[in-house]
């Protein structure tokens, strides 16, 4: 086949021969690229079949890349250093080569049929239950002169009435789930691209472009956002693909560089996730600096695992910073504090939300297995009842023939109109769930196979109590080994706060008085019994407890709409430095590298974070290593569940038992 491409004005035919050099450079690899993929896809001729040559057109798997991502430009190369498959595409236009954004790169569907596959699968649904399969065999008997009972239509009707009814119900699910899809589909994002480039010049129905400064705002699609687009997210809004969290919008000395994130979409998980920005590119000057910052990621290849993610930012004067999980922000999770500027790295079917997600099937509830079960027994015993009809007759030559004809006559014990009353049923039951905003407000039936589901649950489990409340946690007692203090004590913990950080806000004060405070109705027995000095053994334990309550955590105090308001992955840990806070430990400030706190005497101490081990769902407890500013003193404070620590802290015979009390009293433990 000749090679059209020089006939209409390709590069490599003399037509073009005023275009730039870089612009007929790049051109050039990408066709080269081009002859490559296509010489790779080429199937011989000979010796291969039409239907194998069938499968491989349409049943072509996606070859999954890592690639190398340019920030603020139109380069994204795999490892080769080719451009990546799929991103854009050149046009000439006018006389002019320019790159045109694809369109529908991530679009998501969730639809269970197309125009062509809704007929058959919904036909093989509906056949595959035993009554109307049997229905369908006794309507097709009526078409046999020698077994018609009745008129065919008395069989043939209801049947498809109630085919129809159910296809019509199906049709309606699919419906509401394109409109559904189209709604995320079409949801405009913010996206910051350099004023100079060419190919956001131009006006389309979906893109509107606004001036800001060095930078323009461009309204795009979410089904049109690609590889390489750096998007900026506000706070409460949906991550429209995989990106990597490259800056805080309005980062400064007061705000932190850190975001929270809600993942319940993603992992079912409803504690926030902490997720830090590039160390290269929170450190510039002003958010619109991110585009030109001339750095570039490299993203590995996509798999299914969302807690693992490996890459480099390759910075613009050559330092590399690694790239772990802390830095992205994948599909479907949302956006719960501040407004962040993020790129993308993976789009579509290369996410990890769509890897980890399988093609819809029908479903099928407990209550239509039980009919359909009931429909054979009554099928058996129709076999019965011909049986014996047929034999009280006689044993005459004709005998199977009337076996048959008192089968179709007695074919009315199966109830054809319980799958109707059934189907009916399923729509109303959806119709008071989505529409009972009293007991069920924001209740939202995606299938409309399995409402009565919910009227049969017996039991509910679940691993913590956060799942099924409302997650608002409040600590009520506080056991530190020679004491126990709970709310109804909570101005003598205070007290005893005040007196142990003194008036060095950092240390424990040596002025304090043995006598000066009675604390022995807080002792435990076996502390009681050996009173060593139990003032400042006391007031020493409960300085440590409340400085690594007030430390060793994730916690970021905020300001929203005037009032104090605090941020956190977990509301466990909001709840202890609530606690802390009621005692006189106030937490001014938590960003990546220090945390700045109020002691009960009015004093502000300020603690560097020289490293963090964060909490997870294997390791069971989390980490961190502090310096104090004013003395240079290094601690290391560490908590976590009390089935882990208790075999990392020193061994004592009252652990296990105060642990078991404070658990039987109905409360969580944490050490």
């Amino acid at each position: 086949m000749p090679d059209l491409r020089v006939r209409y004005g390709h590069p490599r035919s003399p037509s073009t021969a005023s275009a730039s050099s870089v612009e007929r450079e790049h051109l050039e690899e990408e066709l080269r690229w081009e002859d490559e993929m296509q010489e790779s896809t080429r199937m011989p001729r000979t010796g291969v079949k039409w239907s194998t040559r069938l499968k491989a057109l349409f049943k072509r798997k996606k070859n999954l890349k890592a690639r190398t991502i340019h920030v603020g430009t139109e380069d994204v190369l795999d490892d080769n250093g080719r451009p990546l498959e799929g991103r854009r595409r050149w046009m000439r236009r006018r006389g002019q080569w320019k790159t045109y954004r694809r369109r529908g790169s991530n679009a998501i569907c969730n639809q269970k049929y197309s125009l062509l596959s809704f007929l058959p699968k919904v036909l093989i649904q509906q056949f595959s239950m035993f009554y109307n399969m049997f229905y369908l065999m006794i309507a097709i008997s009526q078409f046999i002169p020698l077994l018609r009972v009745g008129f065919v239509w008395t069989y043939m009707g209801p049947l498809s009435f109630v085919v129809l009814a159910s296809m019509a119900k199906e049709a309606s699910d699919e419906l509401l789930r394109i409109k559904r899809d189209r709604q995320v589909n079409n949801y405009e994002y913010t996206l910051l691209v350099k004023s100079e480039d060419a190919v956001y010049e131009r006006t389309e129905e979906h893109i509107s472009s606004i001036s800001d400064g060095f930078v323009k705002k461009v309204k795009v699609r979410s089904r049109d956002i690609c590889v390489g687009d750096v998007l900026q997210l506000d706070c409460d809004e949906r991550v429209p693909a995989d990106c990597v969290l490259l800056r805080v919008c309005g980062q400064s000395e007061d705000v932190s560089e850190s975001v929270f994130i809600r993942t319940d979409q993603l992992d079912g998980e409803t504690d926030w996730k902490v997720r830090r920005a590039v160390n290269s590119t929170r450190k510039l000057d002003y958010d619109v600096d991110v585009v030109y910052c001339g750095g570039s990621v490299y993203a590995e290849k996509p798999h299914k695992e969302i807690y693992d993610f490996t890459g480099n930012f390759y910075a613009a004067n050559s330092d590399v910073e690694p790239l772990t999980l802390e830095n992205t922000l994948w599909m479907n999770t949302v956006v719960a504090s501040g407004t962040v500027i993020c790129m993308v790295v993976y789009t579509g079917r290369e996410t990890r939300a769509v890897l980890n997600t399988s093609q819809p099937g029908s479903k099928v509830g407990t209550l239509d297995l039980e009919v359909n079960f009931m429909s054979k027994l009554l099928f058996l015993l129709l076999i019965g009842f011909s049986f014996t009809l047929a034999c009280l007759r006689g044993f005459y030559p004709n005998f199977g023939i009337y076996f048959l004809r008192y089968f179709l006559l007695l074919a009315y014990m199966i109830p054809l109109a319980m799958r109707v009353n059934l189907d009916l049923a399923r729509v109303v039951y959806s119709y008071f769930m989505m529409h009972d905003e009293a007991k069920m407000p924001g209740c939202l039936v995606r299938s409309s196979n399995l409402p009565e589901e919910l009227g049969r649950v017996d039991y509910l489990l679940s691993d913590k109590t956060g799942t099924l409340t409302q997650n608002d946690m409040e600590m009520k007692k506080l056991h530190i080994g020679l004491a126990l203090f709970g709310r109804e004590n909570e101005g003598e913990l205070a007290s005893i706060a005040q007196a142990a950080f003194g008036g060095d806000g950092g240390a424990p004060s040596r002025r304090i008085d043995p006598s000066s405070m009675d604390v022995t109705p807080y002792l435990s027995e076996e502390a009681a019994g050996r009173r060593a000095n139990p003032q400042r053994r006391i007031q020493n334990a409960v300085r440590d407890v409340l400085l690594a309550i007030a430390i060793a955590h994730n916690v970021t105090p905020a300001e929203d709409h005037g009032q104090r308001t605090m941020q956190a992955s977990s509301p466990d840990e909001i709840a202890l430095v609530k606690f802390v806070e009621s005692v006189g430990i106030v937490l001014l400030e938590r960003t990546q590298n220090i945390i700045r706190l109020r002691t009960p005497t009015g004093n502000e101490v300020v603690y560097e974070i020289l490293y963090e081990f964060p909490f997870t769902s294997e390791a069971k407890r989390m980490g961190i290593i502090v310096r104090e500013s004013r003395s240079r003193q290094i601690q290391f404070y560490v908590k976590g569940a009390d089935s882990i620590m208790a075999n990392i802290v020193k061994y004592n015979d009252w652990l296990d038992e105060e642990c078991g009390n404070l658990a039987r009293d109905v409360r969580a433990t944490l050490k």
